[in-house]
């Protein structure tokens, strides 16, 4: 019965997600060694979601827009920043050709190199009323999507555009628990024996 309960625990915990990285591919453009944009998902206070971007690049690198694409998902507009516009009619280059159809998004105002996000800078967006674990489902099945515009990447400053590819849960404090608690009673057997 103990065991039985431990492995209910360790389900339970598997099955909820208080934390996700989204991976980006380049879709447009020609990319640029460098470039490293990283985006975490969480729950966030008052039954909200927050998607932090942020820009790792090693080299000029300056995200002028993101969009996304939700299909019949719902989501109310998120809170906005004062350095960005929030727009239904973003276009990322080279959307089309993927399918990916905005539902709603954010530029940067002008100039949108500066007040974009630069290279070890980031940006928090809040979903309001919105489940952790339905955006990571509605993401990891396609239903849902995020792209981003790159600009001035690089000496030659070029652009390119990336879109969500997948979501990696983060390990949950309760995930942890639950396993150091199998491999406890693991070891109390070996050592009983």
């Amino acid at each position: 019965m103990r065991i039985f309960c431990i492995t209910l625990a360790l389900i339970f915990s598997l099955t909820t997600t208080n934390a996700a990285t989204i991976i980006l591919d380049l879709f447009e453009g020609a990319g640029g060694d460098g470039v490293e944009i990283t985006a975490t998902i969480s729950d966030a206070p008052n039954n909200g979601v927050e998607i932090m971007l942020r820009n790792d690049s090693d080299i000029s690198a300056v995200v002028t827009s993101f969009a996304f694409d939700t299909g019949d998902i719902i989501i109310m507009q998120p809170i906005t920043s004062a350095d960005w516009a929030v727009s239904n009619a973003i276009t990322i280059p080279g959307a089309s050709n993927i399918d990916f159809d905005t539902t709603f998004g954010f530029k940067a105002l002008p100039p949108p190199t500066s007040s974009g996000i630069n290279e070890g800078e980031e940006l928090t967006i809040m979903l309001m009323d919105a489940d952790l674990n339905e955006i990571i489902r509605a993401l990891n099945s396609g239903e849902m999507a995020i792209a981003i515009h790159v600009q001035s990447i690089g000496d030659a400053a070029i652009s390119s555009s990336y879109v969500t590819r997948k979501i990696t849960p983060e390990p949950s404090v309760a995930m942890m628990l639950g396993l150091a608690g199998v491999c406890m009673i693991l070891l109390r057997k070996r050592v009983s024996r």
